[in-house]
Protein backbone atom coordinates (compact mmCIF):
# COMPACT_ATOMS: atom_id res chain seq x y z
CA UNK A 1 0.00 0.00 0.00
CA UNK A 2 1.72 3.23 -0.83
CA UNK A 3 1.01 6.71 0.66
CA UNK A 4 -0.33 9.70 -1.34
CA UNK A 5 2.62 12.02 -2.13
CA UNK A 6 2.42 15.43 0.22
CA UNK A 7 1.95 18.30 -1.83
CA UNK A 8 4.80 20.86 -1.98
CA UNK A 9 4.35 24.12 -0.38
CA UNK A 10 2.57 26.79 -2.21
CA UNK A 11 3.76 29.88 0.21
CA UNK A 12 4.89 33.10 -2.03
CA UNK A 13 8.33 33.64 -1.88
CA UNK A 14 9.84 36.32 -0.67
CA UNK A 15 10.83 39.29 -3.10
CA UNK A 16 15.00 39.49 -2.94
CA UNK A 17 16.45 41.97 -0.94
CA UNK A 18 18.41 44.36 -3.12
CA UNK A 19 21.53 45.64 -0.77
CA UNK A 20 21.17 50.05 -0.32
CA UNK A 21 24.64 51.19 -1.43
CA UNK A 22 26.37 54.05 0.19
CA UNK A 23 25.80 57.03 -2.21
CA UNK A 24 21.16 55.79 -2.07
CA UNK A 25 21.61 57.15 1.89
CA UNK A 26 20.26 60.21 2.78
CA UNK A 27 22.82 63.11 2.83
CA UNK A 28 22.04 65.82 5.72
CA UNK A 29 21.88 69.31 4.55
CA UNK A 30 25.21 70.86 4.07
CA UNK A 31 25.13 73.95 6.79
CA UNK A 32 25.69 77.55 5.44
CA UNK A 33 26.59 80.90 6.99
CA UNK A 34 25.24 84.34 5.85
CA UNK A 35 28.57 86.02 4.57
CA UNK A 36 29.26 89.41 5.91
CA UNK A 37 27.84 91.35 3.18
CA UNK A 38 24.04 89.51 3.90
CA UNK A 39 24.59 90.24 7.43
CA UNK A 40 24.98 93.80 6.75
CA UNK A 41 21.62 93.53 4.88
CA UNK A 42 19.67 91.47 7.60
CA UNK A 43 21.04 93.97 10.08
CA UNK A 44 19.70 97.24 8.02
CA UNK A 45 16.19 95.39 7.41
CA UNK A 46 16.16 95.13 11.21
CA UNK A 47 16.59 98.87 11.69
CA UNK A 48 14.37 99.51 8.93
CA UNK A 49 11.90 97.60 10.73
CA UNK A 50 12.46 99.45 14.11
CA UNK A 51 12.53 102.29 12.65
CA UNK A 52 9.03 101.88 10.87
CA UNK A 53 7.75 100.70 14.23
CA UNK A 54 9.19 103.89 15.84
CA UNK A 55 7.44 106.19 13.49
CA UNK A 56 4.09 104.67 13.96
CA UNK A 57 4.39 104.42 17.35
CA UNK A 58 5.28 108.38 17.34
CA UNK A 59 2.18 108.90 14.78
CA UNK A 60 0.02 107.51 16.98
CA UNK A 61 0.79 109.31 19.58
CA UNK A 62 0.75 112.40 18.17
CA UNK A 63 -2.70 111.31 16.93
CA UNK A 64 -3.70 110.70 20.51
CA UNK A 65 -1.66 113.73 21.75
CA UNK A 66 -4.35 115.82 18.90
CA UNK A 67 -7.43 114.52 20.09
CA UNK A 68 -6.72 114.83 23.80
CA UNK A 69 -5.80 118.30 23.00
CA UNK A 70 -8.92 119.04 20.46
CA UNK A 71 -11.17 117.27 23.76
CA UNK A 72 -9.35 119.85 26.43
CA UNK A 73 -9.83 122.87 23.61
CA UNK A 74 -13.73 121.96 23.00
CA UNK A 75 -13.97 121.59 27.27
CA UNK A 76 -12.30 124.75 27.50
CA UNK A 77 -15.02 126.52 24.65
CA UNK A 78 -17.44 125.29 26.45
CA UNK A 79 -16.45 126.64 30.30
CA UNK A 80 -16.15 129.88 28.35
CA UNK A 81 -19.28 130.12 26.90
CA UNK A 82 -20.59 129.01 30.35
CA UNK A 83 -19.17 131.98 32.17
CA UNK A 84 -20.41 133.74 29.16
CA UNK A 85 -23.82 133.17 29.36
CA UNK A 86 -23.80 133.52 33.10
CA UNK A 87 -22.09 137.20 32.89
CA UNK A 88 -25.15 137.89 30.31
CA UNK A 89 -27.75 136.33 32.71
CA UNK A 90 -26.35 138.70 35.52
CA UNK A 91 -26.09 141.86 33.36
CA UNK A 92 -29.77 141.47 31.94
CA UNK A 93 -30.98 140.63 35.36
CA UNK A 94 -32.00 143.83 37.52
CA UNK A 95 -34.21 144.39 40.50
CA UNK A 96 -36.38 147.16 41.31
CA UNK A 97 -38.28 148.85 44.13
CA UNK A 98 -41.62 150.10 43.59
CA UNK A 99 -41.82 153.55 45.83
CA UNK A 100 -45.46 153.27 46.13
CA UNK A 101 -45.48 149.83 48.05
CA UNK A 102 -46.03 151.26 51.14
CA UNK A 103 -47.96 148.13 53.20
CA UNK A 104 -49.30 145.56 50.98
CA UNK A 105 -47.50 144.05 48.07
CA UNK A 106 -48.42 145.65 44.67
CA UNK A 107 -49.24 144.66 41.38
CA UNK A 108 -48.84 146.04 38.09
CA UNK A 109 -49.92 144.86 34.76
CA UNK A 110 -47.55 145.07 31.90
CA UNK A 111 -47.51 143.88 28.12
CA UNK A 112 -44.53 141.65 26.89
CA UNK A 113 -44.26 140.61 24.09
CA UNK A 114 -47.71 140.58 23.02
CA UNK A 115 -48.85 139.11 26.27
CA UNK A 116 -50.30 140.97 29.41
CA UNK A 117 -48.58 140.22 32.68
CA UNK A 118 -48.17 141.04 36.36
CA UNK A 119 -45.51 141.83 38.33
CA UNK A 120 -46.14 141.89 42.03
CA UNK A 121 -43.72 144.31 44.30
CA UNK A 122 -43.39 144.11 48.23
CA UNK A 123 -42.88 147.01 50.29
CA UNK A 124 -39.14 147.92 50.26
CA UNK A 125 -37.72 144.48 48.67
CA UNK A 126 -36.37 144.65 45.23
CA UNK A 127 -37.79 142.80 42.67
CA UNK A 128 -35.89 140.45 40.05
CA UNK A 129 -36.63 141.02 36.26
CA UNK A 130 -35.04 140.90 32.97
CA UNK A 131 -33.41 144.54 31.94
CA UNK A 132 -35.93 145.09 28.87
CA UNK A 133 -38.81 144.81 31.44
CA UNK A 134 -37.37 146.34 34.53
CA UNK A 135 -36.71 149.84 31.62
CA UNK A 136 -41.25 149.75 31.18
CA UNK A 137 -41.06 150.55 34.83
CA UNK A 138 -37.69 152.72 35.13
CA UNK A 139 -39.11 155.21 32.85
CA UNK A 140 -41.29 156.75 35.28
CA UNK A 141 -38.32 157.55 38.24
CA UNK A 142 -40.99 159.21 40.91
CA UNK A 143 -42.56 155.76 41.38
CA UNK A 144 -39.39 153.26 40.61
CA UNK A 145 -35.76 152.95 40.97
CA UNK A 146 -32.89 150.34 39.87
CA UNK A 147 -30.99 148.61 43.10
CA UNK A 148 -28.85 145.84 43.80
CA UNK A 149 -30.03 142.50 44.80
CA UNK A 150 -29.74 143.80 48.36
CA UNK A 151 -31.81 146.83 47.67
CA UNK A 152 -29.26 148.99 47.39
CA UNK A 153 -30.06 152.12 45.11
CA UNK A 154 -27.90 151.87 41.34
CA UNK A 155 -27.27 154.61 39.31
CA UNK A 156 -29.89 155.30 36.58
CA UNK A 157 -30.72 157.80 33.93
CA UNK A 158 -33.16 157.31 31.64
CA UNK A 159 -33.67 158.66 28.09
CA UNK A 160 -35.48 162.63 28.65
CA UNK A 161 -38.82 163.04 28.43
CA UNK A 162 -39.70 164.29 24.81
CA UNK A 163 -41.58 166.99 24.75
CA UNK A 164 -45.23 164.47 23.54
CA UNK A 165 -44.37 163.34 27.17
CA UNK A 166 -44.84 166.28 29.04
CA UNK A 167 -47.55 166.39 30.88
CA UNK A 168 -50.17 169.20 31.68
CA UNK A 169 -48.32 172.83 32.29
CA UNK A 170 -45.19 171.11 31.73
CA UNK A 171 -42.86 173.23 29.32
CA UNK A 172 -40.14 171.12 27.41
CA UNK A 173 -36.92 172.55 28.05
CA UNK A 174 -33.17 171.42 26.97
CA UNK A 175 -30.74 170.98 30.11
CA UNK A 176 -26.99 171.90 30.13
CA UNK A 177 -25.98 169.03 28.72
CA UNK A 178 -28.65 168.09 26.18
CA UNK A 179 -29.16 168.94 22.88
CA UNK A 180 -31.33 168.60 19.96
CA UNK A 181 -29.90 165.40 17.42
CA UNK A 182 -31.26 163.08 14.96
CA UNK A 183 -32.29 159.47 16.05
CA UNK A 184 -29.45 158.06 13.97
CA UNK A 185 -26.73 160.12 15.81
CA UNK A 186 -27.51 158.34 18.95
CA UNK A 187 -25.11 155.39 20.06
CA UNK A 188 -27.26 152.05 19.81
CA UNK A 189 -26.78 151.31 23.28
CA UNK A 190 -29.08 154.81 24.01
CA UNK A 191 -31.63 153.87 20.81
CA UNK A 192 -32.27 150.49 22.43
CA UNK A 193 -32.65 151.74 25.95
CA UNK A 194 -35.10 154.18 24.24
CA UNK A 195 -36.96 151.43 22.23
CA UNK A 196 -36.73 148.62 25.21
CA UNK A 197 -38.80 150.68 27.60
CA UNK A 198 -41.69 151.29 25.10
CA UNK A 199 -44.81 148.29 24.98
CA UNK A 200 -43.27 145.98 22.13
CA UNK A 201 -39.69 147.25 22.01
CA UNK A 202 -38.62 144.22 24.00
CA UNK A 203 -38.61 142.55 20.68
CA UNK A 204 -35.54 144.20 19.68
CA UNK A 205 -33.60 143.22 22.64
CA UNK A 206 -31.53 140.76 20.96
CA UNK A 207 -30.90 143.05 18.04
CA UNK A 208 -28.72 145.55 16.74
CA UNK A 209 -30.80 146.75 13.48
CA UNK A 210 -30.54 150.37 14.10
CA UNK A 211 -32.31 151.16 11.12
CA UNK A 212 -35.46 149.10 12.75
CA UNK A 213 -35.43 150.54 16.07
CA UNK A 214 -35.31 154.08 14.55
CA UNK A 215 -38.13 153.20 12.13
CA UNK A 216 -39.59 151.36 15.56
CA UNK A 217 -39.04 154.80 17.69
CA UNK A 218 -40.65 157.30 14.88
CA UNK A 219 -44.10 155.18 14.51
CA UNK A 220 -44.37 155.29 18.44
CA UNK A 221 -43.85 158.62 18.94
CA UNK A 222 -46.39 159.42 15.97
CA UNK A 223 -49.28 156.54 17.46
CA UNK A 224 -48.68 158.37 20.80
CA UNK A 225 -49.10 161.95 19.39
CA UNK A 226 -52.45 160.32 17.18
CA UNK A 227 -54.24 159.16 21.20
CA UNK A 228 -53.05 163.03 22.87
CA UNK A 229 -54.79 164.99 19.97
CA UNK A 230 -57.60 166.54 22.17
CA UNK A 231 -56.70 164.65 24.89
CA UNK A 232 -55.38 165.33 27.84
CA UNK A 233 -51.30 166.07 28.10
CA UNK A 234 -49.94 162.66 28.69
CA UNK A 235 -52.47 160.18 28.34
CA UNK A 236 -51.80 157.23 26.66
CA UNK A 237 -47.88 157.67 27.58
CA UNK A 238 -47.45 154.71 30.67
CA UNK A 239 -47.31 151.01 28.88
CA UNK A 240 -48.05 150.42 32.51
CA UNK A 241 -51.14 150.06 35.00
CA UNK A 242 -51.65 149.05 38.49
CA UNK A 243 -53.69 146.57 38.92
CA UNK A 244 -56.79 146.87 41.27
CA UNK A 245 -56.93 143.44 42.32
CA UNK A 246 -54.43 140.71 42.04
CA UNK A 247 -55.26 138.25 38.99
CA UNK A 248 -53.35 134.99 40.02
CA UNK A 249 -53.50 133.95 36.52
CA UNK A 250 -51.29 136.84 35.03
CA UNK A 251 -48.35 136.13 37.56
CA UNK A 252 -44.77 136.69 36.08
CA UNK A 253 -43.78 133.66 38.30
CA UNK A 254 -40.04 133.70 37.79
CA UNK A 255 -38.45 135.40 34.42
CA UNK A 256 -36.70 133.44 31.99
CA UNK A 257 -33.39 134.71 32.19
Amino acid sequence: MTRPATPASTAPASPPQTAQTASQAPQAPAQTFPTPEQEAQIEQLRREEAETAERVRQQRAAELAAIEQSERDEAADLERRRLEAEAVARADRWFVVDLSAVSEPRYHDVIIDGTLRQVKFTRGEPTAMPAHVALKFLRHPDAFKRTDEHGTPMPFSMAPKQPHEMEAGQKFKLERDQTVALMSELHTPALKARVLAIEGGERFKDSRDRDAMIEFLIAKTEEKQRKNIGAEPGLGIDEFTPAPEHDSSLDTGAWAL
